[in-house]
Formats: C-alpha cells, sequence, structure tokens
C-alpha cells in the first residue's frame, strides 16, 4: 500500500500555525521546497527502500513501523537491578508496555532517584485491581533494592499527569502496540501544549 501525503490537512493545519504559504513553512523548518511539492503531487511519504522491504514481505507499511523513544537509547546506569521486575510484569500481561518515566527518562536524575515505571494497556486498559496486584509485586521485588521503585498506571493517569511527562517516555518492554498508542496520545497532547 501506498502512503500519499494529505493535503486538505497540511493545508488546514499550516494556516492554523500561522504560516500564509508554503516556502514560509519550508523556509522556517528548513525543508526543501521541491521535497515539499513531490509529497504534494503524490510521492509516497516513504522512501523507496522502505517502499521495497513493505512489498517484498506483503505487508502495508504502517505494520512494519513503531514510534520511538523520544530520548536515546543509551545504557542507562543501574539498568541491571530492575531487569527481573521487568520480566515479571512482562509475564504478568502480555498487552502492556512498561516504560521509563519521571526524572530518570528525562536525564535529570539525582544519585538516589526513584525508578518511575509507567505500565499501559492497549487495547484493554489495565483496571484498578490488575494494577493493585501488580504494584504489589514491584513493591515486593524492590523491597531490597537501595531506590524506590514506583509503578504508576498511565491508563488511569490525569491528563496533567500526562501532561508533565513532556513526551519523555523509554521503551523498556512488553507490548509494542501498546507503547505506539501511548506514544499516540503523548504525541498528541505535546501537538496540543505547542498549537
Amino acid at each position: 500500500m501506498n502512503y500519499i501525503l494529505n493535503k486538505k490537512v497540511l493545508q488546514e493545519r499550516l494556516l492554523k500555525l500561522g504560516f500564509r504559504s508554503l516556502s514560509e513553512f519550508a523556509s522556517k523548518n528548513k525543508i526543501h521546497r521541491n521535497t515539499l511539492q513531490n509529497l504534494l503531487s503524490g510521492k509516497s511519504v516513504f522512501c523507496a527502500s522502505f517502499q521495497k522491504i513493505v512489498s517484498s514481505l506483503e505487508l502495508d507499511p504502517l505494520e512494519l513501523i513503531v514510534p520511538s523513544s523520544t530520548t536515546s537509547h543509551a545504557p542507562l546506569k543501574k539498568m541491571d537491578e530492575l531487569k527481573t521486575i521487568i520480566a515479571h510484569l512482562v509475564q504478568a500481561n502480555e498487552k502492556m508496555a512498561i516504560v521509563l518515566i519521571g526524572s530518570r527518562a528525562k536525564g535529570k536524575e539525582k544519585k538516589y532517584s526513584d525508578w518511575d515505571l509507567g505500565i499501559f494497556g492497549y487495547p484493554e486498559p489495565i483496571l484498578d485491581r490488575a494494577y493493585l496486584k501488580l504494584k504489589g509485586l514491584v513493591d515486593e521485588m524492590s523491597e531490597n533494592l537501595v531506590w524506590i521503585v514506583d509503578l504508576v498506571n498511565l491508563n488511569r493517569a490525569p491528563i496533567w499527569f500526562l501532561e508533565n511527562l513532556d513526551n519523555k517516555v523509554i521503551f523498556l518492554d512488553g507490548n509494542q502496540e501498546a507503547f505506539a498508542y501511548l506514544k499516540g496520545i503523548l504525541d498528541g497532547i505535546e501537538k496540543e501544549k505547542a498549537a
């Protein structure tokens, strides 16, 4: 399947953001005008090599991509101590993404900062009873660690909490589809904040 730019959505968004022309948008974002013109003329939004890959695999391009974390995948300090906890969480719910949030995800941790783990279930959200069971598991497994490990149910988190994440989440393990859905929510929040 071929994906092209949605001209109507692009034009509406340009107007909403205050751009008077495509050239102004291209100039401000350091995108060559010809690149935009090619996309507007119906050229695929995916490069030719990627199109060959998905065609050979007989897949829809969207089946082969997932959003990446907004922070680097550099090895996290002291991460080894969490691997067992994360493995148990994945085993407990295969439809759940486990992400790192908070100061460690933002790269602003102090020496004894907590480990803030977020969990997000999709297509079914994590309900309160299931969350309490997972929280008990994490509390028990982290009892002898120097750091506190906090577990947050992002399915139940209020919007202000999600806004304060600043879209800084690091995928640790679990369900990629759940992570993609969570990233979509966080990306939408970031766009709303910027508008």
